[in-house]
């Protein structure tokens, strides 16, 4: 009898500049990091969060969804994943969003039939590590400057 083995999908979650890519970087499995470079609103979002959050939100939901299609592939697979973020987590900066008045409760609506649309056919992560650090805002603030991604300057 041949033994099927599934491999196990793990998300590192917490806030810009925790260390979820450090983490992902030095952990085993196949590696699947957060689309920053690909994302073509983040740059106008940080000028214009008002105008560019709902964008955004679609933007990174879409490409969430496929680099999260591709890891459920690899655990279908017998391999084991890591990824940085998941388009689960995504409602939350969605909601963030709403509460901080750059996206309005159309926007919103929207935006969570769209995520509720892409997320109710995929598999929940096997493990989700939710990462946090004393001062977290402080250090990330440090990380993101070490870094020097000119979007998030």
């Amino acid at each position: 009898m041949t033994m099927y083995r599934r491999g196990m999908n793990v998300t590192v979650a917490g806030i810009i500049g925790v260390g979820k890519s450090t983490l992902v970087d030095n952990l085993p499995g196949k590696k699947f990091y957060e689309p920053v470079e690909a994302n073509l609103y983040l740059t106008d979002y940080y000028k214009s969060p008002s105008e560019y959050a709902f964008k955004m939100q679609v933007n990174l939901l879409e490409m969430r969804k496929e680099i999260f299609e591709h890891a459920v592939c690899e655990t279908k697979a017998g391999n084991d994943v890591i990824c940085d973020r998941s388009l689960f987590e995504d409602y939350i900066f969605a909601r963030l969003q709403l509460n901080d008045g750059y996206m309005d409760e159309r926007d919103f609506n929207t935006y969570n039939r769209m995520h509720t649309n892409a997320t109710s056919h995929l598999p929940f992560p096997d493990i989700i590590l939710w990462l946090n650090c004393d001062n977290v805002v402080d250090i990330a603030m440090s990380r993101m400057c070490k870094r020097g991604r000119s979007c998030e300057a």
